[in-house]
């Protein structure tokens, strides 16, 4: 899940590690109609931010940015749903899910399978 992994790099960029996780759920695998061995990976991307006390417009920003280069969407799709609730008067618990999709293709090269995501 190679998007997974973009996204969390995105993210230490706007908030310290120690403050986030990213994990996945509601995901589903596909095939793909392409060749007998790809799939598509469909999940939901969830991001809890702790003690977050930066510009949660920028750090907005910075995920859709993020998904304009990584997700393919047409105009006007919703990407993104979030929750914030501040915990102190200048820090907040922030939550954002996403919906990616990932596109493996498989190949068998001697005898041992090959992917690449994308």
């Amino acid at each position: 899940m190679k998007k997974l992994t973009s996204l969390t790099q995105m993210l230490e960029k706007y908030v310290k590690k120690s403050q986030f996780d990213v994990f996945t759920d509601e995901g589903k695998m596909t095939k793909s109609n392409a060749k007998a061995l790809d799939y598509c990976l469909s999940y939901r991307a969830n991001i809890y931010i702790n003690d977050f006390s930066g510009d949660a417009l920028l750090l907005f920003a910075a995920v859709g940015k993020w998904m304009s280069e990584n997700e393919s969407r047409t105009g006007g799709d919703q990407f993104m749903s979030f929750e914030t609730a501040l915990e102190r008067e200048t820090d907040a618990f922030i939550t954002i899910e996403l919906q990616l999709v990932e596109n493996v293709s498989v190949k068998e090269i001697d005898g041992e399978l090959v992917t690449n995501a994308c």
